[in-house]
């Protein structure tokens, strides 16, 4: 997930961006029911999110 430039006008403060990464990692995890996110990190406008894969018993 990028912000684009337009967007870093509007500040997000640390708990709006956490929430908004938070519902992003479980919108993820529900589209991809055999990964899970095993850690959010946040960089310079810049979203990473980890998945790793669980084996469907």
């Amino acid at each position: 997930m990028k912000i684009n430039k337009r967007n870093l006008r509007i500040l997000f403060d640390k708990v709006t961006i956490e929430k908004r990464v938070e519902e992003m990692a479980i919108e993820l995890s529900n589209k991809f029911e055999n990964k899970k996110p095993i850690f959010i990190r946040g960089f310079k406008w810049e979203f990473y999110i980890c998945f790793r894969f669980i084996k469907k018993s």
